[in-house]
């Protein structure tokens, strides 16, 4: 039998705010770290040439990792951008309703993916479709 979801308590959403800001800070950390080791990375093709890799393996491994450290930039970014958006809901009293049916969106689901905006099930057909 389905258990149904209930709104959350104001401790919960004071626990889902404070979890939201914390992966916030630690992600920024994240990205300022990957900016400036990909910044770092793309310094050695411009006159530094005592850096510059000898080997086309070493100058492929590099770019390699730069792309890596810039791809992983992009998805902390992305992933700022949902906490945001998961804060504004919280402030505005949205939080925790599935943004498609407008059910409450399960506790479980929120304390494992806090920045949720859909339910499980609803968030399944938006992937699907």
């Amino acid at each position: 039998m389905k258990q149904e979801s209930r709104a959350l308590t104001p401790e919960e959403l004071q626990e889902l705010r404070y979890e939201l800001i914390e992966r916030k800070q630690r992600l920024a950390g994240d990205l300022n770290s990957l900016s400036g080791d990909a910044v770092r990375s793309d310094s050695h093709g411009r006159g530094d040439s005592s850096s510059m890799p000898l080997h086309l393996a070493d100058l492929g491994t590099e770019t390699f990792e730069q792309d890596r450290d810039l791809g992983l930039a992009e998805r902390a970014g992305s992933e700022i951008g949902e906490i945001d958006r998961a804060l504004e809901r919280l402030e505005g009293g949205a939080y925790g309703i599935c943004e498609t049916c407008a059910r409450p969106i399960p506790r479980e689901r929120l304390q494992a993916l806090p920045s949720a905006s859909c339910c499980t099930a609803c968030q399944t057909l938006r992937e699907a479709g």
